[in-house]
């Protein structure tokens, strides 16, 4: 797991990185453990948890865990409504499959670490 200290270092000049450094620690915490499984999860080989891709996809798979319920409200458009008896309404997000559970810029370092490749280390 990538330690707590280690996170707040990657987010202290992430421009989003003020919506991880409030977060309560044990809740930032438990988004890290979390991040660090779904991370872990799609990689082709062991994670090296000294490699700073490997860092920066937890990080910001860590972010989006603590920001998705909301993200995922805002994105969301009725497709249907009916006025008979009490009512209903169905919802849709406009986003599915990997970008429901997986943060696109982790997705990003995730296939830079299975493709072998290098992507430069930014933060916003």
């Amino acid at each position: 797991m990538i330690p707590l200290e280690t996170a707040r270092e990657y987010f202290s000049n992430h421009l989003l990185g003020e919506l991880f450094l409030e977060s309560d620690g044990t809740l930032a915490a438990s988004a890290l453990t979390m991040a660090a499984r779904d991370v872990s999860s799609r990689l082709l080989r062991p994670a090296d948890e000294s490699d700073p891709r490997f860092v920066a996809a937890v990080c910001e798979q860590a972010l989006f865990l603590l920001t998705r319920k909301e993200r995922l409200l805002e994105n969301q458009a009725i497709v249907s409504e009916s006025v008979e008896g009490l009512g209903s309404r169905s919802y849709t997000s406009p986003v599915s499959g990997r970008d429901l559970v997986l943060a696109p810029r982790a997705a990003l370092y995730i296939d830079d670490l299975n493709a072998g490749k290098t992507l430069p280390i930014t933060r916003g």
